[in-house]
């Protein structure tokens, strides 16, 4: 199939990569390329901003790929590679660990459990403090929810009485 080449189209050549123009335009990108050709114009090519992954620093590239690194980071030999690697090893470490803890955790409730039964005097004893901490927590608490109640209707009364004193009562009878 032949395609009608318009003026306006020839002026985009070059101006963007051939792909998003072909799609713009509505042509096939082998033909829009076959034309840039003939008329002699070079390929689009603009230098990307790209972030570094390791600085999060934006790196100007001509080229386009996974992995940039900034100079300042290839001096202290982060690369691309680098980073690929180590995101591989901390998942292997992270799944390592997950199945060390699942099994430490077993181990220390066994040993926790023979420590019990191998103490039980102990143990009473600790219970027996346990529980006296929670009764005088909880008559701690009672106490100062007392305390706050009477505060409460002290500070009630006091206004009543100021009120009353200058005539500003509320629910007068």
């Amino acid at each position: 199939m032949r395609v009608r080449w318009r003026p306006e189209w020839t002026t985009l050549l070059g101006t963007m990569p051939d792909n998003i123009l072909s799609r713009q335009i509505g042509i096939s990108k082998t033909a829009l390329g076959r034309r840039r050709r003939e008329l002699g114009l070079p390929v689009f090519s603009s230098p990307r901003v790209l972030q570094c992954g390791w600085c999060g620093k934006d790196v100007t590239r001509a080229y386009d790929h996974s992995g940039i690194s900034c100079d300042e980071c290839k001096r202290v030999n982060r690369s691309a590679t680098a980073k690929t690697y180590r995101r591989k090893t901390l998942a292997r470490h992270r799944a390592q660990m997950r199945i060390w803890r699942a099994a430490n955790k077993e181990r220390i409730k066994q040993k926790h459990a023979a420590w019990l039964a191998a103490n039980p005097d102990r143990v009473a004893k600790i219970r027996e403090r346990s529980n006296t901490r929670v009764r005088l927590q909880r008559a701690r608490a009672k106490e100062r929810a007392i305390a706050e109640r009477v505060e409460a209707e002290v500070r009630a009364e006091r206004n009543r009485l100021g009120m009353e004193h200058y005539g500003w009562a509320r629910n007068a009878e």
